[in-house]
């Protein structure tokens, strides 16, 4: 009883399928390796025999929770970049409403470039990172508004600027948001 080496291997291929019918994994390469060796039918040779459409979801809604989580945690980046399109479209608005007075000449252009880069690139940090479950862009957004509470109690203790409460507060809740938001993006991406 002799046979080729490529028909032992097609017999064996096929012995194996029909014994792994009820498994989730099937060979999908020809045997290269005997059964019983611990390479036989390696995870490079695995081939999921569900389609995403049948598998079904452990958790429900586990799609609809990462998408609110990642909306949640993009809402300050949207609001930043609220703000950075008033600076583009009417300046005046937005800077009033800040708290400051529209400057005039290389002040204004200062006060618009200079402030809009804050936003602009602090809200695309966020929602670039919200979206594509990167924390470390959340992050960096998180420390643009922690950065701007600390220069604000420093204006207000070494060169005497009104304490801008309110403002304070909204940065640091904002900072706290964002960095609760980019440990939760995480951990609904590996989920």
């Amino acid at each position: 009883f002799k046979s080729s080496v490529g028909e032992r291997r097609s017999l064996q291929a096929e012995s194996i399928a029909s014994q792994a019918d009820n498994a989730p994994f099937l060979c999908t390469q020809p045997l290269l390796r005997a059964p019983g060796d611990p390479h036989f039918c390696g995870a490079s040779l695995l081939e999921n025999r569900y389609s995403s459409e049948e598998q079904p979801d452990k958790r429900k809604g586990a799609g609809m929770k990462t998408w609110m989580i990642r909306i949640a945690a993009a809402l300050p980046g949207f609001l930043l970049l609220m703000n950075a399109v008033g600076l583009a479209v009417a300046p005046e608005g937005v800077v009033t409403s800040l708290g400051m007075t529209y400057l005039d000449g290389l002040g204004r252009s200062s006060q618009v470039g200079d402030t809009g880069a804050f936003f602009a690139c602090g809200g695309l940090f966020i929602v670039f990172g919200a979206f594509r479950a990167r924390p470390q862009w959340i992050m960096a957004g998180a420390f643009l508004f922690l950065a701007a509470a600390m220069y604000r109690v420093l204006a207000a203790a070494l060169h005497g600027a009104e304490f801008a409460t309110t403002f304070i507060t909204v940065e640091v809740v904002s900072f706290l948001w964002l960095m609760v938001a980019a440990k939760l993006v995480v951990s609904t991406d590996t989920d």
